[in-house]
């Protein structure tokens, strides 16, 4: 039987080009071994889960082509490409709105507009329900205080969990102090008042793993292979002498960070502890990196400067040939029974 083959992709904003450029790689691979140019991502994986930066990435690598709806519009390489473009206008201020923000004191850095006006172009009027595979992306519900998992399943069988691919784009990556949150509706007009899906699941593995069940039932790790990649790890230290004194507005972007950072590790810690208790190791394989200062800017999720994309691109190069073994042999079992 062949195993659920499961793709996860972490959040991290602008750093969301690192797992990009690692999938580029991957899809290389997978055209390399069945000799199939046209090979996508989509096509070798059952689903897809992403939170925030990883929910866009899901979100385009499963949006089907207009004039081809069984197949991905977007290459690996395109996706990378449209990033890398449209990334200095998502995290883009006038003069005006930092003004009124008071330079992000008194609302949010960015427009939630800079995120739908630069993916509407791309993603059109796509439904949830008509993305290529099952997916799950992220995001939390402010008002009714509960996390919302956007589906392809739920979407198919029911018009209150479907919604416009924008729409949910631009709710996954409402992150807290970056961008404001989102009010969308389903295509039965229930309306939602969404968060960044990072504040409970920026690594969504755990996530996608339960998802797996509505494809088989009873699922284990033994019939699961899952590929989960980070956007890099931020080690940057609090010192106690500083941290003492914080008071609200200090702690408020450190605790993000610390947030989306303890979440990762602590979901990575999980799975690798799931899939050893059932000796299936070999089927996970976790594609992280620790963030190196002198080789950013910043540790920062908005920092779109010339010199911090081109660091980024370079850092994804890099963390993709350090494992590209690993991921040689991960692209075989996408291909293997058991």
């Amino acid at each position: 039987m062949r195993p659920i083959r499961i793709l996860s992709i972490d959040g991290g904003g602008v750093r969301g080009i690192i797992p990009s450029q690692v999938l580029v790689g991957v899809e290389d691979l997978i055209k390399k071994h069945i000799g199939r140019e046209e090979a996508r991502i989509s096509d070798y994986f059952d689903i897809i889960a992403g939170t925030s930066i990883g929910g866009i990435l899901t979100a385009m690598y499963l949006c089907p082509d207009e004039n081809n709806p069984k197949r991905p519009k977007f290459s690996a390489i395109e996706v990378l490409d449209i990033l890398n473009e449209k990334a200095p206008y998502i995290f883009k201020k006038s003069m005006g709105y930092s003004l009124r923000s008071a330079f992000g004191l008194l609302r949010p850095k960015y427009a939630g507009s800079n995120i739908e006006d630069n993916f509407k172009e791309y993603l059109g009027k796509v439904k949830l329900s008509e993305v290529l595979k099952p997916c799950l992306i992220t995001a939390y519900d402010i008002e009714k205080r509960n996390a919302v998992f956007f589906n392809m399943i739920s979407a198919k069988k029911n018009l209150e969990k479907d919604f416009f691919l924008t729409d949910v784009v631009r709710a996954t990556s409402a992150a807290p102090i970056y961008f404001p949150v989102a009010n969308i509706s389903s295509l039965a007009d229930d309306e939602y008042v969404l968060a960044d899906g990072g504040i409970f699941a920026n690594n969504p593995s755990v996530c996608a793993y339960v998802e797996a069940n509505k494809l088989v039932s009873n699922i284990d790790m033994n019939n699961v292979l899952m590929l989960s990649i980070g956007t890099g790890i931020d080690t940057f230290p609090y010192k106690f002498k500083k941290a003492k004194k914080w008071g609200a507005i200090k702690w408020s972007i450190p605790i993000f960070h610390i947030f989306m950072s303890g979440i990762s590790e602590t979901v990575d810690y999980e799975m690798r502890t799931m899939f050893k208790d059932k000796n299936k190791e070999e089927n996970y394989l976790r594609i992280q990196t620790v963030l190196d200062k002198k080789r950013i800017n910043s540790f920062s999720l908005d920092d779109c400067t010339k010199k911090n994309l081109k660091a980024l691109n370079e850092i994804g190069k890099e963390i993709f040939e350090e494992n590209k073994d690993e991921l040689e042999k991960f692209v075989k079992k996408l291909f293997s029974s058991y």
